[in-house]
């Protein structure tokens, strides 16, 4: 098949009209990432790197919020982190620092009001990586690893021995942490895993424990029907 002379020429014509457009068409380039000028602008920047803890903080006692999540804790941690070290040098963002840990020690002190212990332990974590320190941070740190660190407490049983009148309660005790569970055999005035048995209150139906590493420490367990 012969193609017309006037036909090729017009087709190549067009070609060259398509390559010439797009040639001439400017190239879109990326807007550089805006570089924070201001303390300000930090500020901003460190409260978007926290802002997935909001949901969290139990601002009102009417609210459900929810316990904060392993993976959100490690991510706010590991961003907090490298903010502060891409910023070491910047006497600005220092300042942001300083102004945002004193807003994260509010929210460590009312995640403790609402017994919220792991969440105020981040919000510690995260108010010294900013680089602050606070006496009573530090001691509120001390009493959340005290308190996370206690155990579960389940009275499994009991049992009475007719001659003594002495009772044995079947406890079963879960480390918080670990998930690891025991069985216990014990008496009033026994200790076993920082647990003080201190008293069982038979019209209360319930057990007395001591917590020892916090002075003044005591819960009562329920337990099954004498």
């Amino acid at each position: 098949m012969k193609f017309n002379k006037n036909y090729t020429l017009l087709l190549i014509g067009c070609l060259l009209i398509i390559t010439l457009i797009s040639a001439c068409r400017p190239k879109e380039t990326k807007k550089p990432a805006e570089v924070p000028q201001t303390k300000e602008d930090f500020v901003k920047q460190i409260k978007e790197i926290l802002s997935p803890l909001q949901i969290y903080i139990p601002f009102s006692s009417d609210g459900n919020y929810p316990y904060i999540r392993e993976d959100v804790r490690l991510q706010v941690m590991n961003d907090v982190f490298n903010f502060v070290q891409k910023n070491a040098d910047n006497p600005l963002a220092q300042e942001a620092c300083k102004e945002v840990a004193k807003e994260v020690a509010q929210w460590a002190k009312i995640a403790k009001e609402n017994n919220r212990w792991v969440l105020a332990l981040v919000c510690i974590d995260i108010y010294e990586t900013l680089g602050a320190r606070s006496e009573a941070l530090r001691r509120l740190r001390m009493r959340g690893e005290q308190l996370i660190a206690q155990p579960k407490v389940f009275v499994r049983g009991l049992l009475e021995d007719k001659e003594t009148g002495q009772i044995t309660i079947f406890v079963e005790v879960i480390n918080r942490i670990t998930g690891e569970k025991k069985r216990v055999a014990a008496r009033v005035g026994d200790e076993f895993e920082n647990i003080r048995v201190v008293e069982i209150i038979p019209y209360k139906n319930v057990v007395r424990f001591e917590y020892i590493p916090i002075e003044g420490m005591f819960f009562d367990v329920e337990c099954p029907k004498f």
